[in-house]
């Protein structure tokens, strides 16, 4: 990865640059375009609201090759069984996080992370893989942000 980039103040990550753990990745390679950040915002969405309906089929969609590989060598099964057989280990589906669209995108070459306000008034992060032309989610949940 690239060393961090300044963040100017009038691009959408310089609200979450310094902020706790995560505030780093707000300064990791360079804002999205807006057409970008609203492809991925409707990708991170689908992926929460299916995980939280326990649409696993929905959610598989919605993820990065990699993750998908992980779980199923995990589980020996495929990734909605496996989605469904951590959900029913942790106690159910999780809730869905994002309450309004992305806030920021920060695009590293083909890994980004995505930035948004969501339930409680907390901040999340979450790594997005450039799949072909798709962003895909690179974790099944969302870290806080701050």
């Amino acid at each position: 990865m690239n060393p961090p980039s300044p963040v100017e103040a009038d691009e959408p990550s310089a609200e979450f640059a310094g902020k706790g753990r995560n505030g780093e990745l707000a300064t990791a390679g360079k804002e999205s375009t807006v057409a970008e950040r609203e492809a991925a915002s409707t990708v991170a969405e689908a992926s929460f609201k299916a995980a939280e309906s326990r649409d696993w089929a929905g959610q598989c969609a919605t993820l990065s090759a990699e993750l998908i590989g992980g779980l199923e060598e995990n589980s020996k099964a495929g990734c909605s069984r496996s989605l469904e057989q951590l959900a029913n280990k942790n106690g159910g589906a999780p809730e869905n996080p994002m309450v309004e669209p992305l806030a920021a995108l920060r695009v590293n070459g083909n890994l980004a992370f995505a930035f948004f306000h969501g339930i409680e008034k907390r901040d999340f992060v979450v790594p997005m893989v450039r799949e072909g032309s798709q962003w895909k989610l690179a974790a099944l949940l969302p870290e806080e942000a701050s």
